[in-house]
């Protein structure tokens, strides 16, 4: 793949000002230093007929580059899909333009099946060191969520039904990170949650049912049900299983490197600011 490594130093060639002694001016190299911003998010309408919602819409996204988040909000008209590049430290302007002259964003809303679906990507078509893709969808409705990832979290916010979400599989990288699940709507599966490298958190209430599976390869597993009820319970410090309100749809969860946590209560998991994943519910 071709690489192209952002330059963060603008070379002027600027004359006078030395003389070597005895002779005539020469040219200096002066290397001034761009000032290095936050790039604005670049936000499209998915082309497509329009997701109202409750209409047990499907949302699919994939993002090899970065972090993707879905915030679930009823009162919304039509979806959204936002983009925004970053880097450690910033981007100058010309690092930003660069980059969005490389920059493929995908949104597009189709009828299948009688079903709509969502369908959301972003990649760049060089691959520039240290550089990341946030993506943010905002949708009226997802009721089966599918997502793949590396280089960032998952982030995924009223989202109920059916969810599968993977970090770290994308490309062969192997480099994934956090997947953080909340929602006020039951999760009612299938699911099936992976990382490569990161914590899963799931907070989730007292309506959700399945067949819990629970692991992690060189981390803690934690399971708080404090609404609904959990039977056939067979708790190991890093492998967990039990069956949520006699639910028997799976609900799959796994990371290679991290902790697993699954919250159970009635609470308002959507609340706007910061949420703070770590914190348990008990902590609130």
């Amino acid at each position: 793949m071709t690489r192209s490594r952002i330059s963060t130093i603008l070379v002027l060639s600027l004359l006078g000002g030395c003389t070597i002694p005895g002779g005539a001016p020469y040219d200096q190299d002066e290397r001034v230093t761009q000032p290095r911003v936050e790039p604005a998010s670049i936000t499209v309408i998915p082309s497509g007929p329009t997701i109202a919602s409750e209409t047990l819409a499907r949302v699919e996204a994939e993002n090899p580059h970065g972090s993707i988040r879905i915030h679930v909000d009823s009162s919304l008209t039509a979806p959204t899909v936002s983009v925004k590049p970053f880097a450690p430290g910033g981007l100058t302007n010309d690092e930003t333009k660069e980059i969005e002259d490389n920059l493929s964003i995908i949104a597009e809303t189709i009828l299948e099946d009688n079903r709509m679906v969502l369908r959301a990507s972003a990649a760049l078509a060089m691959d520039f060191e240290g550089v990341r893709l946030d993506m943010l969808i905002r949708t009226p409705d997802s009721s089966t969520t599918v997502v793949r990832n590396s280089h960032g979290i998952i982030e995924l916010v009223g989202v109920g039904g059916q969810i599968v979400a993977s970090s770290g599989e994308m490309g062969g990288t192997g480099v994934g990170g956090d997947i953080l699940i909340r929602s006020n709507t039951p999760i009612q599966g299938p699911v099936y949650v992976s990382t490569t490298s990161g914590d899963i958190r799931v907070f989730a209430v007292g309506e959700s049912a399945g067949e819990m599976e629970l692991t992690s390869d060189d981390g803690s597993v934690e399971v708080n049900v404090e609404s609904g009820s959990i039977s056939n319970v067979r708790p190991e410090d890093s492998y967990y299983t039990g069956i949520l309100n006699n639910g028997r749809n799976v609900i799959s969860i796994r990371t290679n490197h991290g902790k697993v946590s699954f919250n159970i209560e009635n609470k308002n998991w959507e609340r706007s600011g910061p949420f703070e994943y770590a914190r348990s519910s008990r902590d609130r």
